[in-house]
């Protein structure tokens, strides 16, 4: 996994009705950070 590899954060993955979103979730001590690494917006049957 993308997380495990650099050593940070979680890997994530957000879902909806017409997209998927694939990211890495960083928890810091003043701030949160979420990075979209990838994007499908192709339509689930």
């Amino acid at each position: 996994m993308i997380a495990t590899a650099l050593g940070v954060g979680l890997a994530v993955r957000l879902v909806s009705h017409h997209l998927c979103l694939l990211g890495v979730f960083a928890r810091g001590e003043h701030e949160d950070r979420l990075v979209l690494v990838d994007l499908d917006a192709t339509t689930n049957p």
